[in-house]
């Protein structure tokens, strides 16, 4: 039996990525360094485990951020410097620039501080470089690294249905509906989304029951039935409209990649609900809409 390849969401080329490195305003002995590091931290002999593209590109965009600021060799790094390091992310002094338009088309320069998830990225892969190359000597500069602020849990941002149903009927097209139902009444996530296949949707007496597959998933996998009012539309219509293409069992359902999706999410948020939407959002939204309706085993068995 063949078996069915992941379709990625995002391409990510690591060569380009480490390409940039020489561009990098840090020491050249770093510069070198880096290249022997990232490869032992892409076949496991720095964490004991193989790093997937999109893992190592994290690390390295989020070291590029810590050995800038601190601006000097790592093997000439001192306390106090990993000190002002953590007060500057503890204090949101380190931030990241991002350019947008105003009104008026003028190209206006913002800062925006991390978020404590990637603040915590940052010292990580810090973490993981001072460890390899100064082996026992980076100990009392991880031992400060690890500390980790008190952080209190923030309620995850989510739709409630009427939002959905707004969204929903805003859409023009069997494609688009699929896209918004199938999103918010399985909170797949995007990856899993976009490598649903033919074979995995099962539709009997006016419900649908699909099959997120372990392989797609960073999870388990599971099958989900699709409860919510506009589902069972959504999905039967867009069906009917791929089978005139012709679709195999192991195909693809939704067409369209990512990239695109995504920049449709956003423009029908705005459109909708004056909003920035995305794909998670559909995953909190989904979450909190069944958590009060359904138990443990209708959600998911």
């Amino acid at each position: 039996m063949s078996r069915n390849i992941k379709i990625p969401i995002r391409e990510i080329n690591i060569e380009k990525l480490l390409s940039k490195v020489k561009g990098w305003e840090i020491s050249d002995e770093d510069k070198k360094d880096l290249f022997s590091f990232f490869k032992d931290l892409e076949i496991g002999k720095v964490t004991g485990n193989i790093m997937k593209p999109g893992t190592l590109s994290t690390y390295i965009i989020n070291l590029r951020i810590s050995l800038e600021f601190l601006k000097k060799p790592i093997s000439k790094v001192e306390e106090k410097d990993i000190d002002k390091l953590c007060e500057s992310l503890l204090k949101n002094k380190l931030h990241w620039d991002f350019k947008k338009k105003d009104k008026t088309k003028k190209t206006i320069i913002h800062n925006r501080p991390y978020t404590e998830s990637t603040k915590l990225k940052i010292k990580d892969s810090l973490i993981k470089y001072l460890g390899w190359k100064l082996k026992d000597d980076a100990i009392s500069f991880i031992k400060i690294l690890k500390v980790r602020p008190r952080i209190k849990d923030r309620t995850p941002d989510y739709l409630k249905e009427g939002m959905i149903e707004e969204l929903y009927k805003g859409c023009k097209t069997a494609e688009e509906r699929f896209l918004v139902a199938v999103l918010f009444d399985s909170g797949a996530r995007a990856e899993e989304f976009h490598n649903i296949r033919f074979e995995d949707i099962e539709i009997n007496n006016d419900k649908v029951r699909l099959t997120l597959k372990e392989e797609y998933s960073k999870t388990k996998g599971r099958s989900i039935g699709l409860y919510w009012k506009y589902s069972f539309e959504a999905v039967s219509d867009y069906l009917k409209e791929r089978m005139k293409d012709n679709i195999n069992p192991k195909d693809q359902v939704f067409k369209k990649n990512y990239k695109s999706s995504r920049a449709f999410l956003q423009r029908l948020g705005l459109r909708i609900l004056n909003r920035n939407i995305y794909y998670h959002l559909f995953r909190h939204s989904s979450a909190t809409y069944y958590a009060s309706k359904l138990n443990r085993q209708q959600l998911c068995i």
